[in-house]
């Protein structure tokens, strides 16, 4: 059975590393435009920042629930790359999660009218940490399970 703070394992540092930085990037970009549109100061979607983060007018009450979740994801986060064996299934999730959340948004960059900008805006926001996180998280995505279902089986 392996520890989850095993100090010397490469590949567990670099997965709470990572993993938190992502968590932390979540976290500050969903806490700030949450906070933003619940005190009525919200990135005016026309401004040039607005156009690279804003899907258009209206949708605030989307975003903030979309931000709600995301910071869910973040505390989650947080916590499971630091133990990655107990918390596997977190790490998965929120791969898989933003993997077809980055998905759509680089789609939707391209089908949607006017949208383009988002490829260089919130489209590669959502993609440089789903990238970072499968860096950190999938090479040792088989050992951590396996470990995992070890530690299940000889509790059973």
């Amino acid at each position: 059975m392996e520890p989850d703070h095993d100090a010397t394992d490469p590949e567990l540092i670099k997965l709470r590393i990572l993993g938190r930085a992502v968590a932390v990037a979540f976290a500050l970009f969903c806490g700030t435009g949450m906070l933003g549109h619940l005190t009525h100061h919200s990135v005016d979607p026309h401004s040039t920042f607005g156009s690279l983060v804003r899907w258009g007018d209206g949708g605030e009450p989307q975003e903030v629930m979309l931000s709600a979740i995301y910071l869910a994801i973040a505390g989650y986060l947080w916590i499971a790359a630091a133990q990655p064996f107990q918390h596997w299934l977190h790490l998965d999730f929120a791969l898989a999660a933003n993997v077809a959340h980055s998905a759509v948004m680089v789609l939707l960059s391209f089908i949607w009218p006017h949208s383009m900008q988002h490829l260089w805006g919130d489209s590669l926001i959502t993609v440089v940490p789903t990238l970072l996180l499968a860096y950190a998280w999938l090479p040792i995505r088989g050992r951590v399970r396996r470990a995992a279902a070890q530690r299940q089986a000889s509790t059973e």
